[in-house]
């Protein structure tokens, strides 16, 4: 049986009836001779949105096995059947009986009696076509030990896989019963229930969170429900709520609903679920992040009036995309974050063709000393000499800025804990390197960024240090 324990399977056909088109049941049989009835391996049955000209489709495609000991069944049921109320592969299966027609006869499959419709669903993921998606899934298991011999009969087919190109046995069930989990070898049914109905889009513009549901199939009672999470935000959600689907019109087979959450900052994510009401099993999954853009720091706010975080970020992570000079595009893209990060920053060498000021000479050779693109102040801690490079890290560089350190620390009478840090800045992805220089690679600088928007300056300020 199920581990999360909700509605029986029958209130969830109930709930979804309008979204469900057809009953598609495939089951695995074996017998230890051609004399005995054949009995039940493991049956899987699909309740879903599909048509039955679909399901009949991907039967042709099932291997066709039924040899003395092992046989594959199937076969599909329309809308019209899938009620609780009426005969159904349910009722079959609470009698130990599951029927099919082949070649104009009708083969009886012996299964264990198991009261399906009674037994609790739970949500579970499952793969369709290599893509994962949400299901409203029973699994119920047999504890008989004569599973073990049905196995045994299973085991024999191996030939039967290799003919068809299957490493062994279980891949071949595994492709039949359209599934890639078998789980224990007790399961001798599996249901999954797929509606249709499903969050198609979920998305963050500036305070509002709009979601568009589709596929509704005119169902009635759903609910969306809303958790804002948060990095690091462990307890309850900076904010959540809900939103009842009845409440809004659709348009064509689509709804959209648009909530305007308190509390919002960037890179916070929001969590959205599909339920209904009735059945409250969470059908569908989606989720969005809210964008940088959605800053509510003052200083990132205002620049982003002048130049969008978008551009910014292009300056700062892709600066090749700008014509001749992109250093210098890159260059001012780190002056303007460290200020952001609460820095007092000096560019030293603006712009081509004006004068440069990055270079240390020894006041009485001109010979140079040591070179560094920007200096970074934060008051009575630490002085950040960089070079910003955007073709990665140059280790002549390093040494120049590493003399320029050596320099400045014997010239400047420097405060107790005071300290001058060497620092390459690039858009590149480069390892750290050793002798006190401070890397900041588009990792670092990604990180600076992100907790910029969400106004914590320090933690910006001691993400160049790697903390």
């Amino acid at each position: 049986m199920s581990d999360v324990l909700s509605d029986s399977l029958s209130s969830v056909l109930e709930a979804y009836i309008r979204a469900l088109n057809s009953i598609d049941v495939r089951t695995v049989a074996v017998r230890s001779s051609p004399q005995d009835e054949w009995t039940n391996l493991i049956t899987s049955i699909f309740v879903s949105a599909k048509s039955i000209e679909d399901v009949q489709a991907e039967h042709k495609a099932i291997p066709k096995i039924m040899n003395e000991r092992f046989a594959i069944f199937y076969k599909a049921t329309a809308n019209s059947k899938i009620s609780p109320l009426t005969k159904t592969i349910f009722e079959e299966i609470n009698q130990g009986k599951i029927t099919f027609n082949t070649n104009n006869d009708t083969v009886v499959i012996n299964c264990r009696q198991s009261p399906l419709l009674t037994l609790k669903m739970s949500t579970s993921p499952i793969l369709v076509k290599g893509i994962l998606k949400s299901a409203l899934r029973l699994t119920e298991l047999d504890k008989n030990q004569e599973r073990g011999k049905l196995w045994a009969i299973v085991t024999d087919q191996y030939l039967e896989a290799k003919k068809r190109r299957y490493p062994d046995i279980v891949f071949l069930i595994k492709d039949a019963l359209d599934t890639d989990y078998l789980g224990s070898r007790e399961i001798d049914f599996d249901v999954s229930v797929t509606p249709s109905v499903k969050i198609d889009s979920v998305t963050i513009e500036g305070s509002l969170c709009k979601v568009k549901v589709g596929d509704l199939s005119g169902l009635k009672g759903l609910q969306l429900n809303f958790a804002l999470g948060r990095p690091n935000y462990h307890i309850e959600p900076p904010w959540s709520g809900e939103a009842s689907l009845d409440d809004y019109k659709p348009s064509g087979d689509s709804v959209e609903v648009t909530v305007e959450p308190s509390n919002m900052l960037p890179l916070d994510m929001m969590h959205v679920e599909l339920i209904h009401k009735n059945v409250p099993l969470c059908i569908s999954v989606l989720e969005a992040q809210v964008p940088l853009e959605n800053t509510t720091e003052p200083f990132l706010k205002a620049l982003n009036a002048f130049c969008s975080i978008e551009e910014f970020q292009k300056m700062l992570f892709a600066p090749e995309t700008y014509t001749k000079p992109a250093d210098k595009f890159f260059e001012n893209a780190v002056a303007w974050l460290l200020a952001l990060a609460g820095y007092s920053v000096v560019n030293l060498n603006p712009a081509k063709n004006i004068i440069s000021f990055e270079k240390i000479k020894a006041p009485e050779t001109d010979v140079e000393i040591g070179t560094a693109d920007l200096l970074a102040y934060e008051e009575n801690k630490r002085l950040l000499l960089i070079d910003c490079d955007i073709n990665g890290v140059d280790n002549n560089k390093v040494q120049s800025v590493v003399n320029a350190k050596k320099y400045l620390e014997k010239l400047l009478d420097l405060p107790n804990g005071f300290s001058i840090v060497p620092a390459i800045c690039t858009p590149k992805e480069c390892d750290p390197i050793e002798n006190g220089v401070a890397i900041v690679d588009c990792r670092v600088l990604k990180s600076i960024l992100e907790e910029v928007t969400k106004g914590n300056s320090e933690k910006a300020r001691n993400k160049i240090f790697g903390y």
